[in-house]
């Protein structure tokens, strides 16, 4: 049950962290980014009255908001929407290392939606391998590997259905917000599963 809620307070978390909201209070930076790392601080502490258990809690904390959900997720979030990028889009493709491995592995399908895909399972599973090394469980890779499929959903859903999505709603303005709560859920929820299991 714990889990659920941390997963439904996750989702809302990246979703505001995401959101496009202008009022000085909901739109900080840093009232979003303290709210998202108390959230896998305590995902991750399984044991408030322990230090080494506050202190990997925190530090893990700190790794999944800066690593994992403050790293811009770039353009392959459209996956493959758009197969001929101007230069700014190629930059920011190159800006993360994992264009590296999607260019040797599809070198004539690039910033298509298999190029996307894979884009977007190196930037969201690789920084989880750091937290699976010290949880000691591997498990936690597959919280990282949902997230293409999350975006791939998320994309077809607004473009098949477009009546779901309301432009002057934050919240529903485009598939990707149903994308953003989904993959907070998952990392949130999924968090506090894995270490208090």
């Amino acid at each position: 049950m714990m889990s659920l809620l941390m997963g439904l307070l996750g989702a809302f978390g990246r979703l505001w962290f995401g959101s496009n909201l202008t009022s000085k209070v909901w739109s900080n930076r840093g009232l979003q980014t303290v709210y998202m790392l108390l959230l896998f601080f305590i995902a991750f502490t399984n044991d408030f009255t322990n230090v080494l258990s506050v202190i990997i809690g925190f530090t893990l904390a700190c790794w999944m908001q800066f690593q994992e959900v403050s790293r811009g997720h770039g353009p392959g979030i459209d996956t493959g929407d758009d197969e001929n990028p101007s230069e700014a889009t190629i930059e920011r493709y190159d800006e993360r290392w994992y264009h590296v491995i999607c260019d040797k592995v599809l070198p004539n399908h690039r910033y298509g939606f298999l190029y996307d895909n894979l884009w977007l399972l190196l930037r969201y599973t690789c920084p989880l391998i750091v937290v699976a090394i010290i949880m000691k469980t591997p498990e936690f890779l597959l919280l990282g590997v949902t997230t293409p499929f999350i975006y791939t959903f998320a994309n077809e859903l607004q473009e098949k259905e477009s009546w779901l999505f309301n432009k002057d709603k934050w919240y529903i303005r485009r598939g990707w917000c149903i994308a953003e709560a989904l993959t907070g859920f998952v990392l949130v929820g999924g968090s506090y599963y894995l270490t208090n299991q």
